[in-house]
C-alpha cells in the first residue's frame, strides 16, 4: 500500500517521506526504489518477522474477490523500532494501519501532528484510532475492508457516528467501480464522485493512490482534492508502468476540477449494487 501511495504522490508532484513497517531484507531495496520515485526521507519504523511480507492476490483485476492471502500470516510479528525524533518534524501524516501497535506509532510524532487513515485490512475495530482523537483529519475506507463489512455493510449511516467521534473532518467511502462518496462532516455535505470506467489492467493499489493524492492536496479543499485523487486512481488502474502513469496524471492535472467534474462517469452506491448485475 505504501509504495502504491508513493507512486501516486510522485506522479502528482507532491513532496513526501515514508515511514514503513517491513521485513529487514527489503529495507535497502525500499529506500532505493522510493528515492527514485520522489521520496525525500525513508524511516524504518518497524520490523516484520516470521513472515516474508509476501501477498498472493487471486484476482488482480478485481472482477471478483481479490483473494488477498499473506504468506505465513499466522506467524507474523511486528516490532516497532525506536526512531528517536526522526518523525517529529512531520505534521501532515497518512497512516495505513496494519498488524502493529498504533499507539506506539502515535508516540513517534509531535503532539500537533494531524493524521489521516486509509483503513483496509487488520483494522476491524475503530477504537484502535482513539489515541489519535482530536488530531484526525480524514478517514478513508473501501467496501472490501473488514471494518466496513462489519459496521457499514447494511447502511453507511452506521459508520458516520464512529468517524465523527474521532473528530475527523471528512470520511471517504471508496466504492470501486461504483465511484466514491466524500462525507464532509464539518459541513454536513456529501460529494458523489463518479468512477471513470475503462479497461482495468490492475486494480491493486488503486485505492491507496486515491487516498494519498486526496490527502496530499487537501489544503486546497477536500472536495477538489478528492476529485484529483479519483482521477489519479483511474490512471493507476489502466497501466502497470509507473512512467506511463505519471504521464497520464500530469495530463489530468492540466484540467481544472470543473473540467474533471464535467467528464461525468458512473455512480452506483454500494448499498444499491445488489439491484444491478454489474459483472
Amino acid at each position: 500500500g505504501i509504495v502504491h501511495a508513493a507512486r501516486g504522490l510522485w506522479a502528482s508532484g507532491i513532496d513526501y517521506a515514508v515511514a514503513a513497517v517491513c521485513p529487514r531484507y527489503v529495507v535497502d531495496q525500499a529506500k532505493r526504489y522510493l528515492s527514485a520515485h520522489g521520496c525525500l526521507e525513508f524511516v524504518w519504523l518497524g520490523e516484520v518477522t516470521g513472515s516474508p511480507g509476501v501477498m498472493v492476490i487471486g484476482d488482480p483485476t478485481e472482477v471478483a474477490d481479490q483473494g488477498y492471502e499473506d504468506l505465513l500470516r499466522g506467524e507474523k510479528a511486528v516490532t516497532i523500532l525506536d526512531v528517536g525524533n526522526s518523525l517529529a518534524a512531520y505534521h501532515e501524516v497518512l497512516i495505513f494501519p496494519g498488524s502493529f501497535d498504533l499507539a506506539q506509532v502515535r508516540s513517534a510524532f509531535s503532539d500537533d501532528a494531524r493524521f489521516s487513515f486509509d483503513i483496509a485490512y487488520d483494522t476491524a475495530d475503530p477504537s484502535v484510532l482513539k489515541v489519535f482523537s482530536g488530531n484526525v483529519k480524514g478517514i478513508a475506507i473501501s467496501t472490501s475492508s473488514q471494518l466496513f463489512m462489519r459496521v457499514g455493510s447494511e447502511t453507511v449511516d452506521a459508520m458516520l457516528p464512529l468517524i465523527e467521534d474521532l473528530g475527523a473532518e471528512v470520511f471517504l467511502l471508496k466504492e470501486n467501480r461504483g465511484g466514491s462518496r466524500l462525507f464532509n462532516l464539518s459541513k454536513g455535505s456529501v460529494d458523489a464522485i463518479p468512477a471513470q470506467l475503462s479497461v482495468t489492467v490492475n486494480s491493486v493499489g488503486v485505492g491507496d493512490v486515491y487516498t494519498a493524492v486526496m490527502v496530499g492536496l487537501s489544503r486546497a479543499g477536500w472536495g477538489d482534492a478528492a476529485w484529483r485523487g479519483a482521477s489519479a486512481a483511474t490512471a493507476y488502474s489502466q497501466t502497470t508502468y509507473p512512467d506511463d502513469f505519471r504521464r497520464d496524471v500530469e495530463r489530468s492535472l492540466k484540467l481544472s476540477v470543473d473540467e474533471l467534474r464535467n467528464l461525468g462517469g458512473t455512480i452506483l452506491p454500494w448499498h444499491a449494487r445488489p439491484l444491478f448485475p454489474i459483472y
